[in-house]
């Protein structure tokens, strides 16, 4: 007989603990729309989870180089507001928390305060890992920079406090302001290993005003797409190595959607809406809000993929006929109840890695899941 969705959902399996990549072993084990196999998560801390806020984080991060998951917290404001940073290594099947920047005198009664700031705030989607470097970065809150962790260097490094954080430079209007001088936000960032051309590296920015590029190579800034771009915050922006582009989206108040494909000049184009089905609330405006409803991924296969939050559904965007194709099957990622996960790609295994809280609060230690998802998504 068929799994009912039910079955799918709940029927989890143990993985086995140690050895080299278990993920990897687990996942052999799969077949293409199988269920999900629990996922050992025994090394996480129980006070990592202790007051970090579940509603706020949409997915986490794969370096493919070094093999590790990377996620940034935000610690709730009434339980000290500060930035987590957590890393998965996949040779050892272990968690780690190599940083964390606790409120200072700097930061009480400031909305900036030091490189982390607010940490990613309402950032869903604002930070990604560097494919090339394996550098961790995102964009703080309130803050029109991006901060960048040197993983390679700092794993051990102190924590705490924010020393083993760096920065790039702000860009125009702000340039060299005080750190209490800078933009709202939060906005969407995504890495892009050829946007500037093959080899030439990039991070895209996706604001409340305008699509932005940082070239680290030059240093410098500039507007790929400075107009036209709507809502009101919680911008995403998500990378698809096959499709050499990055999808970003306006956030809150529009269905807009963005394509940036990377080349000598990147090409900004302007593409199907958000699915009418993923808009399934409004604002407090009133204006039809798509971001809080979905996850935007790049599937292990090389699509861009919306996962609704709170049911089943699930659509792939067809770069052919410019449409997002609903799919028969539904995402496991959502149990019935519970809205607070987040999601990764892992392209080498065929897998997405998810974590979800496990009754649908902010402040408890998650699980996590693999799964294979079905040959659509190929």
């Amino acid at each position: 007989m068929a799994k009912t969705y039910a079955q799918v959902v709940h029927n989890v399996v143990p993985l086995p603990s140690g050895g080299a990549s278990v993920i990897a072993t687990a996942a052999a084990g799969l077949t293409a729309g199988d269920a999900r196999l629990a996922f050992d998560i025994s090394s996480w801390s129980d006070t990592w989870a202790n007051g970090d806020n579940w509603s706020y984080h949409h997915r986490f991060v794969w370096d493919s180089t070094h093999k590790k998951a990377h996620i940034l917290l935000k610690r709730a404001q009434s339980r000290g507001n500060y930035a987590r940073y957590i890393v998965y290594d996949d040779a050892t099947n272990a968690w780690s928390n190599p940083s964390w920047h606790a409120p200072d005198a700097t930061y009480n009664g400031s909305p900036f305060g030091g490189p982390l700031g607010k940490g990613t705030g309402h950032g869903y989607a604002s930070y990604d890992i560097d494919s090339v470097t394996g550098i961790f970065s995102f964009l703080p809150y309130t803050q029109a920079r991006i901060t960048k962790y040197d993983a390679a260097a700092n794993y051990t490094g102190a924590t705490g406090d924010s020393t083993e954080w760096a920065v790039h430079p702000k860009w125009p209007p702000f340039g060299t302001a005080a750190w209490t001088t800078g933009a709202s936000g939060p906005y969407g960032l995504a890495f892009h290993p050829n946007l500037f051309g093959t080899g030439n590296a990039g991070w895209v920015v996706m604001t409340t005003s305008n699509i932005r590029a940082y070239r680290p190579s030059t240093d410098t800034w500039s507007v790929l797409l400075a107009t036209g771009v709507a809502g009101d915050n919680h911008q995403i922006a998500t990378y698809c190595s096959t499709l050499n582009a990055v999808m970003c989206s306006g956030g809150d108040g529009t269905p807009d959607m963005w394509l940036v494909t990377g080349g000598t000049t990147p090409v900004v184009q302007k593409i199907a809406n958000v699915p009418t089905g993923m808009i399934a609330s409004v604002n407090p405006s009133g204006t039809p809000t798509a971001v809080n409803m979905s996850r935007l991924v790049a599937t292990p296969g090389g699509k861009f993929a919306l996962l609704h939050a709170y049911d089943g559904r699930a659509y792939i965007y067809n770069t052919v006929t410019d449409v997002w194709d609903l799919q028969a099957a539904a995402h496991p990622c959502y149990d019935g109840t519970n809205t607070k996960w987040s999601i990764c790609t892992i392209p080498e295994y065929d897998i997405f890695l998810i974590l979800q809280t496990e009754d649908n609060t902010n402040y408890v230690k998650p699980r996590a899941y693999i799964w294979k998802p079905p040959t659509a998504y190929q």
